[in-house]
Protein backbone atom coordinates (compact mmCIF):
# COMPACT_ATOMS: atom_id res chain seq x y z
CA UNK A 1 0.00 0.00 0.00
CA UNK A 2 1.22 3.73 -0.82
CA UNK A 3 0.06 6.96 1.00
CA UNK A 4 0.05 10.07 -0.30
CA UNK A 5 -2.24 11.32 2.56
CA UNK A 6 -3.17 14.37 4.65
CA UNK A 7 -4.45 14.25 8.20
CA UNK A 8 -5.76 16.72 10.31
CA UNK A 9 -7.67 16.72 14.13
CA UNK A 10 -4.13 15.66 15.39
CA UNK A 11 -3.35 14.75 18.98
CA UNK A 12 -1.70 16.73 20.72
CA UNK A 13 0.53 16.08 23.33
CA UNK A 14 1.07 17.33 26.88
CA UNK A 15 3.73 19.71 25.59
CA UNK A 16 1.42 20.78 22.57
CA UNK A 17 3.25 18.74 20.45
CA UNK A 18 2.01 16.33 17.66
CA UNK A 19 4.74 13.00 17.43
CA UNK A 20 4.97 10.92 14.36
CA UNK A 21 7.22 7.99 15.61
CA UNK A 22 8.76 5.18 12.62
CA UNK A 23 10.75 1.62 14.04
CA UNK A 24 12.77 -0.14 12.70
CA UNK A 25 13.16 -4.05 13.01
CA UNK A 26 16.27 -3.69 15.23
CA UNK A 27 14.12 -0.96 17.93
CA UNK A 28 15.90 2.08 16.88
CA UNK A 29 12.76 4.44 16.24
CA UNK A 30 12.90 8.20 14.52
CA UNK A 31 10.07 10.70 16.08
CA UNK A 32 9.27 13.86 13.93
CA UNK A 33 7.71 16.49 16.26
CA UNK A 34 5.76 19.21 15.24
CA UNK A 35 4.58 22.04 17.68
CA UNK A 36 1.35 24.92 17.83
CA UNK A 37 0.72 26.40 14.56
CA UNK A 38 1.33 22.91 12.39
CA UNK A 39 -2.49 21.58 12.34
CA UNK A 40 -1.86 19.11 9.70
CA UNK A 41 0.48 16.76 8.24
CA UNK A 42 1.19 15.11 4.71
CA UNK A 43 2.11 11.10 4.93
CA UNK A 44 3.43 10.05 1.78
CA UNK A 45 5.05 6.10 1.37
CA UNK A 46 6.68 4.61 -2.45
CA UNK A 47 8.48 1.46 -2.89
CA UNK A 48 9.88 3.09 -5.65
CA UNK A 49 12.89 5.34 -3.97
CA UNK A 50 16.62 3.42 -4.83
CA UNK A 51 18.21 1.42 -2.74
CA UNK A 52 15.22 1.20 -0.71
CA UNK A 53 12.25 -1.22 -0.41
CA UNK A 54 10.11 1.53 1.05
CA UNK A 55 10.14 5.31 1.76
CA UNK A 56 8.40 7.11 3.85
CA UNK A 57 8.24 10.97 4.07
CA UNK A 58 6.41 12.83 6.72
CA UNK A 59 5.77 16.87 6.52
CA UNK A 60 4.78 19.11 8.92
CA UNK A 61 1.97 21.56 7.81
CA UNK A 62 0.53 24.83 8.71
CA UNK A 63 -2.58 24.32 6.16
CA UNK A 64 -3.81 21.09 3.81
CA UNK A 65 -2.92 20.79 0.56
CA UNK A 66 -4.76 22.88 -1.98
CA UNK A 67 -5.38 25.43 1.10
CA UNK A 68 -4.86 28.22 -1.38
CA UNK A 69 -7.98 27.34 -3.11
CA UNK A 70 -10.56 25.91 -0.27
CA UNK A 71 -9.12 28.85 2.22
CA UNK A 72 -8.46 26.31 5.01
CA UNK A 73 -5.77 26.76 7.43
CA UNK A 74 -4.30 29.97 5.39
CA UNK A 75 -2.45 32.82 7.57
CA UNK A 76 -2.11 36.03 6.58
CA UNK A 77 0.88 38.13 7.72
CA UNK A 78 0.94 42.45 7.81
CA UNK A 79 4.29 43.25 6.42
CA UNK A 80 5.75 44.36 10.46
CA UNK A 81 4.01 40.57 11.68
CA UNK A 82 6.33 37.32 12.14
CA UNK A 83 5.10 34.01 13.29
CA UNK A 84 7.72 31.55 14.57
CA UNK A 85 6.83 28.19 14.42
CA UNK A 86 8.86 24.80 15.44
CA UNK A 87 9.59 21.16 14.32
CA UNK A 88 12.49 18.67 14.73
CA UNK A 89 13.27 15.28 14.52
CA UNK A 90 14.58 13.14 17.55
CA UNK A 91 16.41 9.88 17.09
CA UNK A 92 16.73 6.62 19.80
Amino acid sequence: MTLDTGFTDLGRDADGRVRHSLTAPDGRRVTLWQGEGFDYVQVYTTPAYPGQRLAVAIEPMTAPADALNSGLGIRRLSTDESWTLHWGIAFS
